[in-house]
């Protein structure tokens, strides 16, 4: 669009670095910031993804589940002995 960083910054009020840190992907920018550059660039950053939420499955022995801080305390007593 041939416009500068400090002119879109200026004109959505946010910090020209914040911005050259979005740009070269070491920060995301929040939805609020998204929405105003979406609306000052005339583009499209965020879209609504529709999803179906299913119900729980039945629990199922053996069925994986992220470890817990007493998993750990038990294997590491199991080591021990």
């Amino acid at each position: 669009m041939g416009l500068g960083m400090s002119v879109i910054a200026e004109k959505i009020h946010e910090k020209e670095s914040f911005l050259d840190a979005i740009e070269n992907e070491r920060l995301r920018p929040t939805f609020e910031v998204a929405r105003k550059l979406e609306k000052e660039l005339g583009i499209k950053l965020i879209e609504k993804i529709e999803s179906e939420v299913l119900p729980d499955a039945p629990q199922k022995k053996g069925k994986f589940s992220e470890p817990t801080l007493a998993d750990a305390l038990f294997e590491k007593k199991k080591k021990g002995k």
